[in-house]
């Protein structure tokens, strides 16, 4: 059974399942709403140690191939009926040893000047699922937000040999240009 976690929890992934290699990570929310997901690998400075470092939509995979986006979801249901949900696979012995962490940032995608944001949203959560024995190994299920436009879900670090992950649900009033410089993405 997977563990649950609160707002500021944490769990050691390397406790929970010691034959960790490859995680995959879904995002998900229940309303028909374009919701973008990115993962930033970080150095132990909270920057990414290089541009293609940040994994998103319009750029799949890092340069050494260990953090792969499935793709952006605009069109609303999942074929399970489930809500929308997008996908980020880590496999961990990949990555390269100067990233420290990995960040999962959610940014509202909005055309035709919508105000959307963060408290019209129900049902966020994020969960990690061990890719080799099709478990899922933690689940965090984000309470109601604020106004935010853009919310960290959730953090993997590594500490020596061991990984955890930490439940941030940290929302922002940055658009993903903000976020990506605040964690050393330039964007012009």
């Amino acid at each position: 059974m997977a563990v649950s976690l609160r707002k500021g929890g944490s769990v050691n992934l390397t406790k929970e399942s010691p034959d960790l290699k490859n995680i995959m990570v879904e995002l998900g929310w229940k309303e028909d709403i374009d919701l973008d997901v990115s993962a930033f690998l970080l150095g132990r400075d909270s920057k990414v140690t290089k541009e293609s470092n940040f994994v998103f939509y319009g750029n799949k995979a890092d340069d050494s191939g260990a953090v792969f986006h499935h793709g952006d979801k605009t069109t609303g249901e999942t074929e399970d009926g489930d809500g929308e949900k997008e996908e980020i696979e880590v496999n961990l012995e990949m990555l390269p040893g100067n990233v420290a962490s990995i960040v999962f940032v959610v940014t509202i995608f909005s055309n035709n000047n919508q105000s959307i944001n963060f408290s019209q949203i129900s049902g966020s959560y994020i969960s990690l699922k061990n890719i080799d024995t099709d478990k899922e190994i933690v689940r965090y299920e984000l309470d109601r937000m604020d106004e935010s436009i853009s919310c960290v879900f959730g953090k993997l670090t590594k500490d020596g040999t061991a990984w955890s992950f930490n439940a941030v649900g940290q929302g922002f009033e940055m658009d993903l240009a903000d976020i990506c410089n605040k964690f050393g993405v330039e964007v012009e």
